[in-house]
């Protein structure tokens, strides 16, 4: 009788052990013992074909290798948001400028930008894009005097909707009120009052303003 081990792979005996104990032994152990059983109990007039016991021990191989970089990459993680985590209170007190256009929208809330205007505008238009390009929400803001600002997009789309959670980018163009184009900066600069990790990884704190440190372009004294 022949049993194929891949059949029994895809459909296991489930067990009151966790699902992360199934999964480990479906990764070695339950392989072994399915081919093991398959040996035994094949027909000996028609034995086991070489090619398919060095597929199936290939594909065992293959298991275990992605097992072990799903590990080894974990423990990367691991370290590297540690680092972060224990250098980001070193830049309490430093300059640094950095990109807010870009903002991630979660499951609730909204998302801030901040911006600054080098003169006063009477309109502004905020344009909130999706990660494929696409115009998600138009916001109209009126007139906008020179300085430090910062828009809140409550994470709705226009049509009303909530849009899905993700990466977005904001767009800001402005006017002045002799219809001259006013050039609004995404970019912040300032000194770095406070580091927060409320969200499970470093913010900063920049004029009033929150920036991620994925965003920042520079550092300086």
């Amino acid at each position: 009788m022949d049993i194929d081990p891949t059949h029994m792979l895809a459909r296991p005996t489930a067990s009151p052990s966790s699902s992360t104990e199934v999964n480990d032994d479906l990764g070695k152990d339950a392989f072994m013992e399915l081919l093991v059983a398959q040996l035994r109990n094949q027909d000996p007039l028609e034995p086991m074909d070489g090619q398919q016991m060095i597929a199936q021990l290939s594909e065992l191989t293959g298991v275990e290798k992605l097992v072990a970089i799903e590990d080894r990459l974990g423990t990367l993680e691991s370290i590297a948001t540690g680092g972060a985590n224990a250098q980001t209170p070193n830049l309490i007190g430093k300059s640094l400028t950095a990109d807010t256009s870009g903002v991630t929208l979660g499951d609730f809330g909204g998302a801030d930008v901040a911006f600054s205007a080098p003169s006063a505008a009477t309109q502004i238009t905020a344009t909130v894009r999706n990660a494929q390009g696409f115009a998600v929400r138009t916001i109209q803001l009126g007139h906008t005097a020179p300085g430090a600002h910062q828009l809140t997009w409550d994470g709705y789309a226009d049509d009303g909707a909530r849009a899905p959670r993700g990466e977005y980018r904001f767009e800001l163009h402005g006017t002045s009120e002799s219809g001259d184009p006013v050039a609004i900066e995404t970019r912040v600069t300032g000194v770095v009052q406070q580091v927060s990790y409320s969200k499970g990884y470093p913010e900063l704190s920049v004029n009033g303003s929150t920036v991620v440190l994925g965003d920042v372009i520079s550092i300086h004294q």
